[in-house]
């Protein structure tokens, strides 16, 4: 189609839109088709954009005057001249040179608005709109021609809606982009990655997470071979070799497809190569009784997962090992002592067994048998200390009464029966009186004090029970002295001497 305008002819063409299909999706797999589409669309748009300028630079210059007799020189038939002359027609107003001039104003915002979109590549992902788009300024340009300028500027207000709307779905298309770029990225395809995230950041160059992706697609190959190597080394159970190509591999990309689950998939198995072993150290010092070893190794396996009911399990086990083998060790002392007829210490070793489990019988039994025996032997050895005192009525009958106690025991064992023996002696000996020699000068008076006078003598024999006595000896003139001495039947006997020798001084101040 072709204008033709008054003054200088200017033939241009008019750029119609051809059709498209009805969809918004983003081909990015069908990119022949897609490159073809663009190269179309590109041309069409240089050429809607020539038009664009020649209608914005020289139609202004070459709006068509309307002369006022304009219906006189009207080819029409004679019956509508008839009525030309009959009734002229009003002469015709140019249109104002405000609302053209805002109608090119409006046609130029609104081409450039497209061209941005243009260089945004929205024919890919809005090839609808912009299609609607491309037409209703094409109709804008077709009435701004036809000087229909409020035709033009609606037109023209339309197409920026459309153009709006394609601009609020950009985010969207990013969103959409980004995450097909991630996918190949999950797929190893790093040219695809590469393609996507770069056609997000056509659309929104400030895209942060469509610039990490193609940072990532730029180490992916590398990346994906590290992690094959890896791979390899496993199969050469070169274990360390792997895990440093793992690593490697996850210094280039941290999300390096299967790297990270690699490394977390050997590390779990040494944690549980090292557990094992732990729990396997543990159970064998158990068995040795070493708990002390087995502790420390169901420590380590816990230190590997704190949370396995293995560990649990094993250290409530290693608890009751300890404690029952405590509990066998203080019966054990306890009997031993108990053999030894070493009392208190076996009254101590069964206590300890009843704080660790209060409810043995064995440790009862002992303990009662071992208190009872403890304070008999403590009782024995006292009167055995004391032989001497043993003559007194008191000490003899209290002696009497520990002798039966000994006497009752069923299984009095070699030191109670010694026990036993030596009391019987020391009671029978502490009745049985014995000759002391007293011997003195003749002028002495000897007393034994508790028992009396003696008189004087030179010798004197006196029959005294096992204990300790003082004889006392006074005469006139003479200091008195007191001798003491001590009668045992595992003594010698010795002659007592009683004399008065010293003179006593006479008073120095006599009343």
């Amino acid at each position: 189609m072709t204008t033709n305008f008054p003054g200088e002819p200017l033939q241009t063409r008019i750029i119609e839109a051809a059709p498209y299909a009805a969809t918004d999706d983003i081909a990015l797999d069908a990119d022949a088709r897609a490159q073809r589409r663009t190269r179309a669309w590109q041309l069409g748009i240089v050429a809607l954009l020539a038009v664009a300028l020649l209608v914005l630079v020289l139609l202004p210059d070459k709006a068509p005057q309307v002369p006022l007799d304009e219906g006189m020189h009207d080819t029409a038939g004679g019956e509508d001249r008839a009525a030309a002359v009959a009734s002229p027609p009003l002469p015709r107003r140019a249109p104002r040179a405000g609302a053209r001039e805002q109608a090119r104003d409006h046609l130029g915002r609104t081409l450039g608005r497209f061209d941005d979109l243009v260089q945004r590549e929205a024919e890919q992902w809005a090839r609808t709109e912009m299609h609607a788009a491309q037409t209703l300024i094409a109709e804008g340009e077709r009435a701004y021609r036809e000087t229909r300028y409020a035709d033009a500027e609606g037109a023209y207000t339309a197409a920026e809606a459309r153009l709006e709307t394609i601009v609020e779905g950009l985010p969207a298309a990013v969103t959409r982009l980004v995450e097909r770029g991630q996918l190949a990225l999950a797929q190893g395809d790093s040219a695809q990655a590469a393609d996507a995230f770069s056609r997000a950041l056509t659309l929104d160059p400030d895209a942060q997470s469509a610039r990490d992706g193609l940072a990532r697609a730029a180490n992916l190959d590398h990346a994906i071979a590290l992690v094959a190597q890896g791979r390899g080394f496993e199969d050469l159970q070169e274990i360390d070799k792997a895990l440093a190509a793992y690593r490697e591999a996850l210094g280039l990309d941290a999300q390096a497809p299967g790297a990270a689950n690699a490394i977390q998939r050997i590390e779990m198995a040494r944690r549980e190569t090292r557990f094992n072993r732990a729990m396997s150290d543990g159970f064998a010092a158990l068995s040795r009784q070493a708990f002390d070893e087995a502790e420390r190794a169901f420590k380590r396996a816990e230190a590997h997962d704190s949370n396995s009911p293995q560990v649990a399990r094993a250290l409530s086990d290693l608890a009751s090992a300890r404690t029952a083998d405590a509990i066998n060790t203080a019966l054990r002392r306890g009997q031993k002592a108990a053999a030894a007829e070493d009392w208190a210490r076996a009254a101590e070793a069964f206590d300890r067994a009843l704080k660790l489990d209060g409810a043995l019988v064995d440790a009862l039994d002992g303990r009662k048998r071992a208190r009872r025996r403890r304070d008999l032997d403590r009782d024995l050895r006292t009167h055995l200390a004391d032989r001497l005192g043993l003559g007194t009525t008191a000490r003899h009958d209290a002696a009497q009464a520990t002798l039966d106690r000994a006497r009752s025991e069923t299984s009095p064992g070699p030191r109670l029966s010694g026990q036993i023996e030596a009391l019987e002696r020391a009671l029978a000996l502490a009745r049985t009186p014995l000759d002391v020699g007293l011997r003195s000068n003749l002028a002495t008076r000897v007393a034994i004090e508790g028992m009396g006078e003696l008189g004087r003598f030179e010798l004197h024999t006196v029959q005294l029970l096992p204990g300790t006595y003082v004889a006392i000896g006074r005469r006139d003139g003479f200091h008195q002295v007191r001798v003491e001495f001590t009668v045992s039947h595992d003594q010698p006997a010795s002659t007592v001497v009683v004399e008065c020798k010293d003179p006593a001084l006479p008073d120095a101040n006599p009343s």
